[in-house]
């Protein structure tokens, strides 16, 4: 699962020198396409440097953290009925604390991806009637191919946002979910998000819907 998670990261990173007018397009396969295809790129060439030196790889993650991704819907949907009644100053605490945990637990994953093939399939819909979904495989080492899918949405800028990643039919919103309500249930809001700062919180598979 390493190299999955290495990919579900790839997409809340985009590096500086990442060329942004590359990924104006109308269409979400292509989108996703290219910005593997420069993510994943970046990581192979850097990956001596990185192996070395964990601080660079920190703040290779956190420099470049969620310019793709929508992490205020994804908050949304992890949290659930929680999320209506948080305060603004809780919401803003949780995205923080969860984009923390995340990088904790996913970082090292990065450097999992040794070029193996990934196809970029046609796109599809959603989960809702604002969303697309983009299937990709990945073939492992062993010729094992990996089925990974992406949720995303165009906002009104015309930008592409990534929201939900599922892989092997386990979706990262509902893995998260489980395990975060559960713990907002039994701790309250304010403690869910001192226990995210303080330790990453292992998930439940769950599988979309």
């Amino acid at each position: 699962m390493r190299i999955i998670s290495a990919v579900l990261l790839v997409l809340c990173l985009s590096l500086p020198t990442f060329a942004q007018a590359q990924l104006k397009t109308d269409n979400p396969a292509q989108f996703i396409q290219t910005l593997m295809d420069q993510v994943l790129g970046t990581i192979k060439t850097e990956r001596p440097r990185l192996q070395n030196d964990r601080q660079a790889l920190r703040q290779l993650v956190n420099e470049g953290i969620l310019p793709h991704a929508d992490f205020r819907t994804t908050s949304r949907l992890v949290l659930g009925p929680f999320w209506s009644q948080a305060t603004d100053a809780q919401k803003a605490a949780f995205m923080d604390a969860f984009q923390d945990m995340l990088m904790r637990t996913y970082a090292d994953a990065l450097l999992s991806y040794e070029d193996q093939p990934i196809r970029v399939k046609r796109p599809t819909g959603g989960y809702f009637d604002w969303d697309k979904a983009v299937p990709t495989e990945i073939v492992l080492k062993d010729g094992r191919p990996v089925q990974v899918k992406y949720y995303l949405y165009r906002n009104p800028q015309g930008e592409w946002k990534v929201y939900d990643v599922v892989a092997e039919n386990v979706s990262f919103i509902m893995s998260y979910r489980n395990v975060l309500q559960e713990d907002a249930r039994r701790l309250g809001l304010d403690g869910l998000i001192e226990k995210m700062r303080t330790q990453n919180i292992p998930v439940k598979q769950a599988h979309a819907q």
